[in-house]
């Protein structure tokens, strides 16, 4: 149902969104920054289409990771991890294991090599975009010592996907702590764990990691940051320490049963969307969320400056996604019957695929992180106010891009 101009969302709507936002002054500006407002390059016809079918992606995971779940838990993935991720194995698959993997991303309609330089022009834009933003994108890969893998497969990371290519000896415990090492080292701290043990049968281990630090254009006053009631849906609270900004500019929408608003960090390129259902309750419009939904929200975005309160909050979520993404139509991929064989020459299939993200939201700006491990194993209103569960995305404005994305029922 369309609000009518300057409608007020309920204050249980209006509650929610101060939830997620944090900054530091009233209102008032960071250090200057050029305001960003187009990409360094138009983008190719293929990533248009990959950008596309990578947010799709994102709503679809999301739905599966949650079906896995308690149904008000919180969650918070990165499908740009986890897409990247897969990207790079999918460039080791062949035959129906390579098409089940393009199911699975949205991208039937490209080939291997439209996908790579998706891939590849994603890492070429979107670190360096806007210089007030940290934004670090990284691969790896890390082999039994000794395994045999395709030249080709092994150039492939290297080109498109800036990966590292790495043996180590599995056998040896400290193998572990050098993935982790590098994991930790690409997160900045946040996600210090990625691989748990390095099972017998495990002969390879590809990894993504992405890492967001940003500062936003507008703070919150921490002098004005104070306790309030954060309604959880059922009828009872948690208090949370709500941010307040007087008059934020931003961009919002207040209709089709939500309230959503865009704050942006640095220049403005990048940006937290936060979604604050009335209507109905978050699981409700989750069970209903799809791209284009998503899409006409997002067109519908007004600037405007606007009084606005979001909780402090800091989170961390792991997932195994092996039944998700076999939900999703790759269920191949991690059976016998899986084709690698433009990976090794030997028969292997995905044993499991870990996904572990962090965000921290305050005062200043966000923080977040996420790290995805792909293991291969031998085949033998005038006023905005969020006070109730929300959805969360963080993405980069200008290609459309979702880099997270998650659902937040408690935010303590």
């Amino acid at each position: 149902m369309a609000a009518p101009p300057r409608f007020r969302p309920p204050t249980e709507a209006i509650t929610l969104l101060s939830l997620l936002v944090i900054g530091c002054g009233e209102g008032s500006p960071t250090a200057p920054h050029d305001p960003i407002d187009s990409l360094p390059r138009s983008l190719t016809q293929q990533e248009l289409v990959a950008i596309e079918a990578s947010n799709d992606f994102a709503f679809r995971l999301l739905g599966e990771v949650r079906a896995d779940l308690e149904p008000e838990e919180n969650v918070f993935i990165s499908p740009l991890s986890v897409s990247m991720a897969l990207g790079m194995a999918a460039n080791g698959a062949a035959g129906g294991t390579l098409d089940a993997m393009k199911v699975a991303l949205g991208v039937q309609g490209l080939t291997r090599d439209e996908m790579n330089e998706a891939y590849r022009g994603l890492l070429d834009v979107l670190p360096p975009l806007d210089p007030a933003v940290e934004v670090g994108i990284a691969n790896s890969m890390w082999a039994r010592q000794g395994f045999p893998l395709e030249e080709a497969f092994v150039e492939r990371a290297r080109s498109f996907f800036d990966a590292r290519a790495e043996e180590l000896d599995f056998a040896d415990p400290g193998a572990r702590d050098v993935i982790n090492g590098w994991v930790d080292d690409m997160t900045h701290g946040r996600i210090a764990e990625i691989v748990a043990e390095i099972q017998s049968s495990d002969v390879l281990f590809l990894i993504n990691a992405v890492y967001f630090k940003g500062d936003w254009t507008t703070r919150f006053d921490p002098a004005k940051t104070r306790t309030e009631p954060f309604s959880l849906g059922d009828g009872d609270f948690v208090d949370v320490p709500m941010m307040s900004a007087g008059e934020m500019p931003l961009g919002h929408y207040f209709g089709d049963g939500v309230a959503v608003a865009d704050l942006p960090y640095g220049g403005g390129a990048y940006s937290m969307t936060l979604v604050v259902p009335w209507e109905e309750d978050l699981s409700s419009v989750l069970a209903d969320l799809t791209r284009a939904r998503w899409d006409g929200w997002i067109g519908e975005l007004r600037k405007d400056t606007l009084p606005v309160f979001v909780p402090r909050f800091e989170m961390e979520f792991e997932a195994k996604l092996k039944d998700p993404l076999s939900r999703m139509g790759m269920g191949i991929a991690f059976t016998g019957a899986a084709d690698f064989s433009d990976l090794t020459p030997v028969g292997v299939h995905i044993d499991r695929v870990v996904h572990k993200t962090f965000l921290k939201v305050d005062e200043k700006g966000s923080e977040a992180a996420a790290a995805t491990s792909v293991v291969f194993q031998d085949s033998l209103a005038s006023i905005f106010r969020a006070d109730r569960p929300f959805l969360v995305a963080m993405r980069e404005r200008l290609s459309g891009t979702i880099l997270f994305l998650g659902a937040v029922y408690d935010p303590t």
